[in-house]
């Protein structure tokens, strides 16, 4: 259901690519320590994000995750589903000052 619901709202936001977020998004993460090295890129109007941790927890990837929502997600709204896989924890993220104005991300986090 949570799967449903995401791609619900992700078809209702006009979301894109902002040169400035681009920015934002390799500035957070390059000052983190808890990063060994990270890779963003664009695809389809979606930033994705592969981020190599240095502590692989579940519990270790939700705090930075987490910082990186509160440091770029929009006031409106933010949207995501969290997916464990064997070696690795994806999220999808879809985050909107309202439904006119927002971003979209993939963000993979793996052990460095």
């Amino acid at each position: 259901m949570k799967n449903e619901l995401f791609e619900l709202v992700l078809k209702n936001i006009r979301y894109g690519l902002d040169p400035g977020l681009d920015i934002e998004i390799n500035d957070f993460l390059a000052d983190l320590d808890q990063i060994e090295n990270f890779f963003v890129s664009a695809h389809e109007s979606m930033y994705v994000i592969h981020i190599n941790v240095r502590k692989y927890s579940i519990i270790d990837v939700n705090i930075v995750f987490h910082d990186f929502l509160k440091y770029l997600e929009y006031k409106g709204m933010t949207f995501y589903t969290q997916h464990v896989f064997e070696n690795s924890i994806e999220y999808k993220v879809v985050s909107a000052a309202n439904f006119e104005v927002g971003f979209c991300c993939k963000i993979r986090f793996m052990q460095s």
